[in-house]
């Protein structure tokens, strides 16, 4: 669903993509023109939750929901009115948590969390620093809701937190590598590879596109992604899962993009040891999240022992393996 301004124009358009094509909708009730609004899925895992923003007419903190083609408004009550913020379905607690954004004023370091019928307000005893335009995703393995970047009060920002819901807190994530601080990112959960996957593009004056980039995070570290084909957007696009087919989609104000991963390429080392020479035979393209992938081998020595292993160099994004045979 896409309910989203095009460039300096506001529109208030709702729109459906199917994974091929897109439909306009056409609901009764819809909320005003907005633009630095924030969408999560709602916690009956039907509706689709939209919160805050700005009209022709300033900030507002109203909250509406979308479903069976209309739009329905919930709440005009509970957070105060901002823009900028992000907000994340905790699946496993059946709660819509939002951090952060811009008050018109100042920058905002408050944690909601969504419980159905209304926002209540979190207490943490430590809160990431105040920030807007920042990214959220629930990372569905850990059952944590991971937020890195955006904006604060001395600019970008690349630092990582996560929300345990269950316990009511805050943690910073330190590691070894991380994003650069663009100001601005987007981030989904790939169940294909059961870690968050975040693009960023540069942050331009205009929705000028640039070159997006991709990171992905395990719950340790971020690992940059190898793109084919590197895509162009602007930096308020959206990264986001199709569920039919579990690609992820770059979705901006003019177009919707596949992200794909560069494919590997397997190298042959050395020579075999004796006849016939045993050989390896790959199956799909050893890409991560490819599930089809796999390794044969084709002929080796009749009656004999066979060591087979492999190791995986992250850092160069490497698969290295061996086979020894008597």
């Amino acid at each position: 669903m896409l309910y989203q301004p095009k460039g300096s124009q506001l529109l208030d358009e709702t729109w459906e993509y199917d994974g091929t094509g897109w439909t306009g909708m056409a609901p009764v009730h819809s909320p005003a023109v907005l633009r630095g609004f924030d969408v999560a899925l709602d916690v009956d895992f039907v509706r689709l939750l939209l919160f805050g923003g700005r009209d022709q007419q300033g900030l507002r903190n109203s909250t509406w929901a979308f479903a069976n083609g209309d739009w329905q408004q919930l709440a005009t009550s509970g957070p105060s009115p901002r823009e900028g913020h992000a907000m994340a379905l905790d699946a496993a607690r059946g709660r819509v948590v939002m951090f952060g954004g811009h008050d018109g004023n100042a920058l905002l370091a408050e944690t909601y969390e969504w419980h159905g019928q209304q926002w209540l307000q979190m207490q943490p005893g430590t809160s990431p620093p105040a920030r807007h335009k920042h990214a959220m995703s629930y990372d569905l393995g850990r059952r944590r809701i991971v937020m890195h970047g955006g904006v604060g009060a001395a600019g970008p920002l690349d630092d990582t937190w996560e929300w345990h819901g269950a316990t009511g807190t805050w943690t910073q994530i330190t590691t070894a590598q991380t994003p650069p601080a663009f100001g601005s990112a987007s981030m989904t959960f790939d169940p294909a590879t059961h870690r968050i996957m975040m693009t960023q593009a540069r942050e331009t004056s205009s929705l000028t596109p640039t070159t997006v980039e991709a990171w992905s995070y395990d719950g340790a570290n971020w690992t940059p992604i190898p793109l084919q084909n590197p895509p162009v957007a602007d930096d308020k696009h959206a990264l986001v899962l199709e569920p039919a087919t579990g690609s992820l989609l770059i979705v901006d104000s003019t177009a919707v993009l596949e992200l794909v991963e560069q494919p590997g390429h397997v190298t042959q080392l050395g020579t075999g040891c004796g006849a016939p020479v045993p050989m390896l035979g790959a199956r799909e393209q050893p890409t991560v999240g490819n599930a089809k992938f796999g390794l044969d081998l084709l002929t080796d020595a009749p009656n004999s022992p066979v060591i087979f292993g492999a190791s995986h160099n992250a850092a160069q994004q490497q698969l290295s393996l061996i086979h020894i045979s008597e």
